[in-house]
Formats: structure tokens, C-alpha cells, sequence
């Protein structure tokens, strides 16, 4: 083990869940207290808790459960599906999962963009929607947490219905507008008498809310991923 300051310390409570005996809790102490950078390690068989301190300058902090794993034991892990705002398209998906993959203590993430959502695979001791939250926010996109943890569903379905209902506004609005224009393109200055120049100012002011209300959420990825230094 190496000698380090404790305020240069790391500290790290994992769960361990397969030990049947005192060796089992003394082969893991042993194993992890050989790698390189650790402090301390001590694990209490009776809480199935490995308490390990450690220097994050030589050690992640993952590289722990694996060690114990290879032991055969086993390191919780959790899966939880979460909402995402802010995919598009499937370059989005290619850099959610790029994102969330390289946080510490993720194992999988699995993206799905028909139901804007993203199946993450992780260890808690490691992880937490906080630290998977802004490591998102940095990449220009929003995860969030459910409605209900005890139903799930319920807040899903609500988001699910509240986006359709939106889109549905759009898409009649834009489509009404759309046909507007069309009409007043074509028969403006003879059906109304407009002249060319009042016909053009109204026909900008028709067709500016179906780019920018009916296609807003286009302009939006576009603008966001100017900012996050990424084009589609």
C-alpha cells in the first residue's frame, strides 16, 4: 500500500455481495490492498461492505469492482431507464451513450430515440443521477428523473401525451398557415388585390411562425449543438 495525506484521499464504500466466510472477506482486503495507490482497504464481512481508501492520482475508482469481481464476487449494480430531452436524430444517440459511457461506475447504456430514453446500467456506489444528470447537460441534453418511482409509467405516459398534444398543435397550425400561404402565393394580388409589396409582408408574417413555432425544435438542436461544438 502507499503512504498518502489524507487530504489527498479517496474514499470508497462498495457493496460485496457473495462472501460466505472470513477468508472470503480477507482474500478481497488482500487483493485490493495490493493495487497500486491504495491506502487501506477493509472489508466487514457481516455488512458485506468493503471500505477502501485511496489515491485518485495512480487509482480509479473503478477499477475496484472489477478487481473484487474477478475474486467472484459480486458488486451491485442497478439498471434504471430514464427520459431524455433533446435527441433528434442518431448522431444524438451515438453521443448520449459516447457521454454516459465514460462516466466512472456506468457499465452499459442503452439508448432508444423512439421512446427518448436511455436504459443506463451502473454501479450507485460509484454513480448518481446528479453526476449522470450534468455529464448530460454538458453534452446539450436533459436527463430526467420519473414522475413516480413507485409508477413509473404514469409519468412517462403524462410526458408522452403532453409532447403529441404539442406536436398535434403544430402540425394543425402549420398545416392551416401552410395552406394560407399557398393560396395567397397564387391568387393574393387578383383575389384580394394586393399589391406585390403588401402581399410579401403578409406572406412573411404567415409563413414566419410555421419555421420558427411549427420547426422550432429543429432550429433548437441546431442551436444547441452549434453550442456543444457538433453539426448533424
Amino acid at each position: 500500500m502507499s503512504d498518502l495525506k489524507s487530504t489527498n484521499q479517496g474514499h470508497l464504500t462498495l457493496p460485496v455481495k457473495g462472501m460466505s466466510c472470513a477468508s472470503c472477506s480477507a482474500r478481497i482486503e488482500k487483493k485490493v490492498g495490493e493495487m497500486e495507490g491504495v491506502v487501506s482497504a477493509h472489508v466487514n464481512f457481516a455488512a458485506e461492505v468493503a471500505s477502501i481508501d485511496f489515491d485518485p492520482q495512480k487509482i480509479s475508482a473503478d477499477q475496484f469492482p472489477t478487481a473484487i469481481e474477478k475474486l467472484g464476487f459480486e458488486v451491485p449494480r442497478q439498471s434504471k431507464t430514464y427520459p431524455v430531452e433533446g435527441m433528434t436524430c442518431a448522431s444524438c444517440v451515438s453521443r448520449v451513450e459516447k457521454k454516459l459511457s465514460s462516466i466512472q461506475g456506468v457499465h452499459s447504456v442503452d439508448v432508444n430515440l423512439a421512446s427518448e430514453q436511455v436504459l443506463i446500467d451502473y454501479i450507485p456506489a460509484l454513480v448518481d443521477f446528479e453526476s449522470l444528470r450534468l455529464a448530460l447537460e454538458e453534452a446539450g441534453y436533459r436527463l430526467l428523473q420519473k414522475k413516480s418511482e413507485g409508477n413509473p409509467v404514469e409519468g412517462d405516459e403524462e410526458r408522452y401525451h403532453k409532447q403529441l398534444a404539442d406536436l398535434k398543435l403544430k402540425l394543425v397550425f402549420s398545416g392551416l398557415t401552410s395552406v394560407l400561404v399557398m393560396f395567397l402565393s397564387m391568387q393574393g394580388e387578383t383575389f384580394f388585390s394586393f399589391n406585390l409589396q403588401t402581399l410579401n409582408i403578409i406572406l412573411l408574417v404567415l409563413a414566419t411562425p410555421v419555421q420558427f413555432y411549427g420547426g422550432g425544435q429543429f432550429y433548437r438542436g441546431a442551436l444547441n449543438g452549434f453550442r456543444h461544438g457538433y453539426a448533424d
